[in-house]
């Protein structure tokens, strides 16, 4: 039996009702997600046959120092690939985006690549499938984004294992130029 893989992301996951109503819109595939396994990779790391020591502590606490407004996540988008559908949003979102750019530089400061030829693409992956690209409009779902959590992938085995978890309300710490400022 091969060794698993493990694969370590940042990720935004549906609430349990939001997640149902996702996944009622993926086709009936054999390799359709289950509602507790959709989720939006926000920051993913290259896969490691064995994980590197000191690789989870730096990403945890790469988490902790996101200080990111809660904001409202629309998918509206249904886009299939050659090997995937998902849902994505039709417009940026500035409160997603700027949650990735600070994980992206917390991995950074915490000496952690960002997966080779990775780019952040907004988008919850509802199956996997072989089938000619489409893009259509579906009727919007949203949420309130909340928390980001860490997540480690057991690759190919369906299994997540949470790491931590980051609210989106926390207000950016004072420097020391706000409180002169003040």
């Amino acid at each position: 039996m091969p060794a698993d893989s493990h694969r370590f992301l940042f990720a935004l996951t549906p609430p349990p009702d939001i997640a149902r109503r996702l996944h009622a819109l993926a086709p009936d595939f054999p390799d359709k997600m289950l509602p507790e396994r959709l989720h939006m990779t926000l920051a993913i790391t290259d896969d490691f046959e064995r994980v590197p020591e000191g690789l989870a502590p730096a990403l945890q606490h790469a988490g902790g120092f996101v200080f990111a407004e809660a904001f409202e996540l629309t998918l509206d988008r249904r886009r299939g690939s050659h090997r995937s559908i998902a849902l994505r949003p039709a417009q940026a979102i500035q409160g997603l985006s700027e949650l990735h750019r600070q994980l992206a530089a917390g991995m950074r400061r915490a000496g952690v690549p960002m997966r080779r030829g990775w780019s952040f693409g907004p988008h919850v992956t509802l199956a996997y499938r072989k089938g000619e690209p489409f893009i259509t409009p579906t009727r919007p779902i949203s949420w309130q984004a909340t928390q980001f959590v860490l997540i480690e992938s057991l690759v190919g085995r369906t299994i997540h294992r949470e790491l931590g978890r980051w609210p989106l309300d926390a207000p950016a710490p004072l420097t020391l130029f706000d409180e002169i400022a003040a």
